[in-house]
């Protein structure tokens, strides 16, 4: 990233679309005087995408540095974002902006399991098509990918809301425990908004009776020595629903996280690393 920065050292770019998990290993090189390459309505962020949720201390350095980042939601299959939210983040469904703002030459729906779009209040895979669109994975089937209709199977978890969209979750990263579907960002995001928590990393573990188990992997602030997690248990349980709350936590230290390349946790190892701490 440093490299990166001193090669592009004197231009700007507008806009720039980056993905918040890239966007953050940019801190060090502010915090020691590295030139801002963002200008006016310059990034869109996905750290949700990324396989985290962007923390509060994460937002609030990222808002210092820029006039203001947007949330968008797209991915590489749809040439990038094809839609945008004004709000950085909305009242009941913190996780990601809502999407009211949708780019030129896309069709877009929420769609049930039988690819019909769903009503008012109710949550379905956002679908995609479009001259931008992939037509196509090499050696993939088709039909594996799109609809009958021709609409792209983004696995993004969507709840449509009168004229907006709500980003979910992946569905690859959903929990499913007792018939309940649970957001793992949802959770995090719950769980970085009390004050001893740094980050928060959601994952489920193999149950025999629930299928999955909801637990959590936490970092404490700095200056925390020990968290109380029947505390913080007490506070999730006055925002989230009682199955989303997770049913074992452990405290971590930053550097045990795995994380992949791109600055994305590893899902199936994290779960892995849960299961060994929690000794299941």
């Amino acid at each position: 990233m440093q490299g990166a920065a001193r090669g592009v050292e004197g231009y700007c770019f507008l806009p720039m679309f980056w993905v918040g998990g890239l966007t953050i290993t940019l801190f060090p090189n502010w915090a020691h005087g590295a030139p801002t390459l963002f200008t006016d309505r310059t990034l869109v962020n996905s750290r949700g995408a990324m396989g985290s949720v962007l923390s509060d201390d994460d937002l609030k350095a990222m808002t210092e540095k820029m006039a203001k980042p947007y949330w968008g939601l797209g991915m590489t299959e749809t040439l990038g974002p094809y839609s945008y939210g004004d709000d950085v983040r909305a009242p009941g469904r913190p996780m990601c902006a809502p999407m009211d703002h949708w780019a030129e030459r896309y069709d877009v729906r929420v769609a049930d399991e039988n690819d019909q779009p769903v009503g008012d209040g109710e949550m379905g895979e956002m679908q995609v098509r479009g001259y931008p669109v992939s037509p196509g994975f090499h050696k993939i089937e088709k039909s594996e990918m799109f609809t009958a209709d021709g609409y792209f199977h983004t696995g993004d978890v969507c709840l449509v809301d009168g004229s907006r969209v709500h980003f979910i979750g992946r569905s690859g990263d959903m929990i499913k425990t007792a018939s309940s579907n649970v957001s793992p960002a949802e959770v995090e995001l719950e769980m970085q908004s009390i004050p001893e928590i740094h980050n928060a990393y959601v994952t489920g573990i193999p149950d025999q009776e629930r299928g999955q188990l909801v637990v959590a992997a936490v970092v404490a602030r700095e200056g925390v020595d020990k968290l109380d997690f029947t505390e913080i248990e007490a506070e999730l349980r006055k925002n989230l629903a009682g199955y989303k709350v997770p049913r074992a936590y452990v405290q971590i230290d930053r550097d045990e996280i795995p994380m992949l390349h791109s600055n994305k946790v590893s899902k199936r190892l994290l779960s892995d690393l849960m299961v060994e701490k929690l000794g299941r």
